[in-house]
Formats: C-alpha cells, structure tokens, sequence
C-alpha cells in the first residue's frame, strides 16, 4: 500500500484508474489533494482521494503544449522541445 507521505507538493500523479495528471497540493493521513485543469469545464477542479489510488507519471517538457494568443488576438499553440 502507498503511504501518504510517499507524494509530495508539485508531484504529478494519475488516478491509477486512468483520468487527468494532477498535481499534489497536500498529502496526510485523510488522503491527497490533488488539482487539475478540466479543459471542457475551463475550470480548475480538486479531489481529495486515499494515497493508494495514485501513482507518479514522469511529464517531460517535451509534452507540453501552450496555447497564446499573438498580438492581433489569434490563438497559436507553440510545442516546446519538438
């Protein structure tokens, strides 16, 4: 079983069900509290879930994606490392 305290602030982990990366906030006896960017919601979402449901991913910059908008307002989406 994964103890609590195996997850610290800023890890990225996964539901080991599948789901979004999340980033840790806090981790303690009642559980991990997570965070994630729902794109189809545009809204920050939070879950509070028992240790052993999550498991550390490995993120490289090289998967991140960016979107901005330029100057004249038009969205570009710049992919870093690639």
């Amino acid at each position: 079983m994964t103890e609590p305290f195996a997850f610290e602030p800023g890890d990225i982990v996964m539901l080991k069900s599948g789901g979004p990366a999340m980033t840790v906030m806090s981790a303690s006896e009642d559980g991990v509290l997570c965070m994630w960017y729902a794109e189809d919601a545009e809204e920050m979402k939070t879950v509070v879930a028992p240790a052993s449901c999550f498991t550390k991913v490995a993120v490289s910059e090289d998967e991140y994606e960016y979107e901005f908008e330029d100057e004249d307002g038009e969205e570009e989406e710049e992919r870093r490392g690639v």
